[in-house]
């Protein structure tokens, strides 16, 4: 995958600088550690679902601490963004990172090429949103963790005061995962995912005699079509997994 060691020790330092959110995101029910893994292994695809599901939750927390009017827990991260930055000032950095972390996972899920240094962006820009949510939402800023002289709220202290809720479900005292069965069925549809890209890049190099190079191409286009259908389906199938397991 072309990867140098220089990435692999910036991922280190990531999930170092991640980690100190753990017990906000298992309050969530959100496990980083699957999305780190997802990385290293190449399955970009789970550390994309991940960190999107993670932004979603962010979202939605938001607009339940913002007291806005509705339920957003039907909405897209798009509609739930435009709503929110009507209401609340969004530092400019923050914002642009919601937007720059929704991209790229709409671009890695739906067939776009996405790299290792992409999805190590990708979580550098969750780091700071969620340095940005606990400062304002819920009475603790990570980045003071190691400031002796900071006037901070413990963690545990800060999620207890706060009432962390995902979607409408009430406070947890233990974080909800998932079960194994779910996770197991969730990598395999990733690995599907990864089979189908790696069937669609072959099959463009299959190379047939010029007298059937007409029959090639309308042969490549329906391919090409099979495999974006599989892909989709089978990423409609991971998401439908991650919306039950918060319900």
């Amino acid at each position: 995958m072309g990867k140098k060691s220089g990435s692999y020790e910036s991922l280190k330092k990531i999930e170092d600088d991640l980690n100190r959110f753990k017990p906000i995101l298992e309050n969530m029910g959100r496990n980083i550690e699957r999305a780190f893994k997802g990385l290293k292994e190449d399955f970009y695809e789970t550390t994309l679902t991940i960190g999107g599901s993670i932004i979603e939750d962010i979202l939605k927390n938001t607009w339940k601490k913002e007291k806005i009017r509705g339920n957003p827990a039907k909405k897209t991260i798009e509609q739930l963004l435009q709503v929110i930055r009507n209401k609340i000032e969004i530092d400019k950095q923050v914002d642009d990172y919601f937007s720059d972390i929704q991209r790229v996972r709409n671009r890695g899920l739906h067939g776009g090429k996405v790299s290792f240094e992409d999805c190590l962006e990708f979580l550098r820009k969750l780091e700071t949103v969620l340095d940005w949510y606990c400062k304002k939402y819920v009475g603790y800023h990570i980045s003071q963790k190691e400031d002796e002289s900071a006037q901070v709220t413990p963690i545990d202290k800060a999620i207890q005061n706060d009432g962390l809720e995902v979607e409408n479900k009430p406070p947890k005292s233990t974080p909800q995962v998932e079960d194994k069965g779910t996770a197991t069925i969730k990598i395999e549809l990733l690995r599907l995912i990864k089979a189908f890209k790696s069937l669609q890049e072959k099959s463009k190099n299959i190379k047939l005699p010029n007298k059937a190079k007409d029959i090639q191409e309308k042969a490549q286009d329906q391919v090409q079509k099979f495999f974006k259908k599989g892909r989709n389906i089978v990423q409609g199938i991971i998401e439908k997994l991650e919306k039950g397991t918060r319900e």
